[in-house]
């Protein structure tokens, strides 16, 4: 019997939702970025303006200029960041679900490829990096982490690990129990890839399919690492 995964929880614990598609280009990168910036604010899109420090307290020189990058843009769902062989999406703020993050990521990629902005494809990922304040995640999932040091309290540890599923790689980073001034918090980021052929990867449909399926998933291993009763303790909401 197929697992049922949650489509939430709640509240959420994603501190970052990475798409990145990577590809070979056919035209200067400074070209390109033009043609991004055209299509990009035509749809709504703004030139990302980071947070400017202030001066009295960050003690910086007034006469010290911080330049906004240019290869990086955003609307009220995600940032878009162009760099010479790869487009990286994630999230603005607040994680909006999966399928209004995704809608995003197809509108752009549709542009980009009915302008020829993005060819030849050739690696599609997906990368989902959630933190659980004052929880041992090691306790919590269904892989045993044992050490033989039993009388220690273990601090700051982590593992990583990494395999094939049919076509797809996936890597799973465990960080358990990080001291940060009186607190301590975990990390689960779950990364997974799909080298494709990019002679098969000519239309959004198909790079929307991969991506589809890459976060099926993640949600898989992410939900499925869990033992029962941590996920049910996380609020979870099923469709």
């Amino acid at each position: 019997m197929k697992q049922k995964l949650p489509i939430k929880i709640s509240p959420e614990r994603l501190k970052d939702t990475i798409v990145e598609i990577r590809y070979q280009p056919n035209i200067p990168f400074e070209y390109r970025l033009g043609f991004f910036y055209k299509i990009l604010t035509q749809n709504q899109f703004k030139v990302f303006t980071p947070h400017t420090p202030n001066f009295s307290e960050a003690g910086s020189s007034p006469f010290i200029r911080f330049e906004s990058p240019k290869n990086i843009f955003s609307n009220n769902v995600l940032h878009v960041h162009l760099e010479n062989e790869r487009v990286v999406f994630n999230s603005n703020g607040e994680y909006s679900g999966w399928n209004v993050f995704s809608s995003h990521i197809e509108n752009c990629l549709q542009s980009f490829l009915s302008e020829g902005l993005i060819m030849n494809i050739h690696r599609v990922g997906l990368r989902f990096i959630s933190e659980f304040e004052d929880v041992q995640i090691f306790d919590q999932l269904k892989w045993q982490f044992d050490f033989p040091w039993e009388e220690c309290t273990t601090v700051n540890t982590s593992f990583r690990t990494e395999w094939v599923d049919e076509t797809d790689f996936v890597t799973v980073n465990l960080l358990n129990n990080v001291q940060r001034d009186t607190s301590s918090f975990s990390l689960m980021d779950v990364d997974i890839r799909h080298e494709a052929d990019s002679n098969s990867v000519t239309h959004t449909d198909a790079i929307m399919n991969m991506l589809n399926r890459l976060h099926s998933k993640e949600k898989l291993v992410f939900f499925g690492l869990m033992k029962d009763e941590f996920l049910q303790s996380l609020n979870p909401t099923y469709e």
